[in-house]
């Protein structure tokens, strides 16, 4: 009896030293048996059931970990040896009065006087509208919104409103693949189109989740699909400010094209 009620002592001082610790804690008293200790000052002996489904749980975990890493193992051969067996992309040169050029450089570097494209900050939808000759795909309060091949690329481009004016716009690109080692190449290449139109970028960041492909850039594609890296880069002139980004997850990607009114940007 004084054995038993000595065993149970020492349960009681370990349920007070590890409540802080953890809800449940399985722990070994003196005599070399094994309790569960709960917060709430309560405990029971760790039954031979309870060890058999501790071994099923962790087996199952270890099983599941090596499936989804054979699972992610193979994706990556895959995207790399689609990537491996493209053609190397190769900028085509382009005439300068090309309308997707041109839509570019009248954004940020407001040639001929505009802020975004053939208007300015602050004018109202109505008047942005009579300046667009774009197929109208959306016209909302707030926002209209048109459709625009983007050097190659299948995008559309929103005119944003705050209280009546103009005060943003956002290329979205509607990029079609499978392989988002493509989606990457479109966001780099958009990228050095960009600074030869506008110099070197005052912010050039990647934010990794998760650096697992970071030393290998053929991965950064499938990287950004799992919602392991963003990538965006930034440019800023007198009037304006211009990001361009690229995120994902769940094995999806965005990439967009924003640009804010100094006024307005954050």
């Amino acid at each position: 009896m004084i054995a038993r009620l000595g065993c149970f002592f020492c349960l009681a001082l370990l349920a007070m030293s590890l409540s802080s610790i953890a809800a449940t804690q399985k722990v070994s008293t003196a005599d070399g048996r094994q309790v569960y200790l709960n917060d709430n000052g309560t405990w029971r002996y760790v039954t031979q059931a309870d060890i058999a489904a501790e071994k099923a749980a962790h087996q199952d975990s270890v099983v599941k970990a090596a499936v989804e890493a054979v699972k992610i193992k193979e994706r990556a051969k895959e995207i790399a040896a689609d990537t491996a067996s493209r053609p190397k992309i190769v900028e085509k040169k382009k005439a300068p009065d090309e309308p997707e050029r041109a839509a570019l450089v009248d954004v940020i570097r407001g040639d001929r006087g505009f802020d975004v494209r053939k208007a300015h900050w602050g004018m109202t939808k109505d008047a942005v509208k009579k300046s667009e000759s774009l197929q109208l795909l959306t016209d909302a309060p707030d926002r209209v919104e048109y459709r625009i091949m983007l050097i190659g690329i299948q995008s559309r481009i929103v005119y944003k409103f705050s209280n009546g004016a103009l005060s943003g716009a956002e290329y979205r690109i509607e990029q079609d693949d499978v392989n988002p080692a493509r989606f990457y190449d479109d966001f780099a290449n958009l990228k050095e189109y960009l600074r030869k139109l506008y110099g070197i970028p005052v912010a050039d960041n990647k934010v990794w989740q998760n650096d697992i492909y970071k030393s290998d850039e053929r991965n950064w594609g499938f990287a950004i699909s799992l919602g392991f890296l963003a990538c965006t880069t930034e440019w800023q002139n007198a009037t304006t400010k211009i990001e361009l980004n690229q995120t994902g997850g769940n094995h999806l990607i965005k990439t967009n094209i924003e640009y804010f009114a100094k006024t307005t940007a954050k």
